[in-house]
């Protein structure tokens, strides 16, 4: 699905100029968030490669303009983003394009693209994600972005899940077909269902947040 195309902004530029001109103003706004967002890891890499791939062309004086027609074809998919990539943007593109004009300081397809303006974007969209990053449960951060100490407790919460799990059930049959023995025997069994049921759902809050449970 297509995110934002420079030709449907092209009868948006009203001022008289050349057809290169008339490309960069009406993708400008395209080209500075595919900047901003390739540098920071959110392309999708069977596409577009490593980032470290991307950033070598950044660094060879392309620029997010220019990548989004040389290697985009002017059209800027969702399919050009990584998974987290498509989660931020559907979040927060709509609202970066209404509040373009704030963010820069002047309207829409009225300027080329220029250092300014990517330094200006690069800003908002820095504290937009840190925002939503702040905001997002920690279970939902892409598996290759989670440290190697986060991953080894999510393993380990994981089997210890599926353990007592096994163990709960194997207790609530147990306590079922235990009435007509010793009271202190039933009791026992209740406590048991009750501290392993407790068990699992500190495992899965622990796997919600793992750095905060490291230790």
């Amino acid at each position: 699905m297509a995110i934002d195309r420079i030709d449907w902004h092209w009868d948006e530029v009203t001022d008289v100029v050349s057809d290169d001109e008339h490309w960069e103003r009406a993708g400008a706004h395209i080209g500075y968030y595919i900047e901003w967002a390739f540098r920071n890891g959110l392309a999708n890499p069977e596409i577009h490669g490593s980032i470290e791939d991307i950033q070598d062309i950044f660094n060879s004086d392309v620029n997010g303009l220019q990548y989004l027609i040389e290697y985009c074809d002017a059209k800027f998919w969702d399919d050009d983003l990584n998974e987290e990539g498509k989660r931020f943007t559907s979040y927060a593109y709509d609202e970066y394009f209404e509040d373009f004009e704030k963010i820069v300081g002047h309207k829409l397809y009225t300027k080329n693209y220029n250092q300014q303006d990517l330094e200006a974007v690069s800003k908002y969209l820095d504290k937009v994600y840190e925002d939503y990053l702040a905001n997002q449960p920690r279970n939902q951060i892409k598996e290759e972005n989670r440290t190697p100490v986060e991953n080894e407790i999510i393993e380990r919460c994981n089997f210890l899940i599926k353990g007592l799990t096994i163990l709960d059930i194997f207790v609530i049959i147990m306590f079922c077909v235990s009435f007509g023995i010793e009271t202190a025997a039933i009791i026992a069994f209740g406590i048991l269902v009750v501290a392993l049921t407790l068990s699992i759902v500190l495992l899965k809050k622990a796997k919600k947040d793992p750095l905060k449970y490291k230790k």
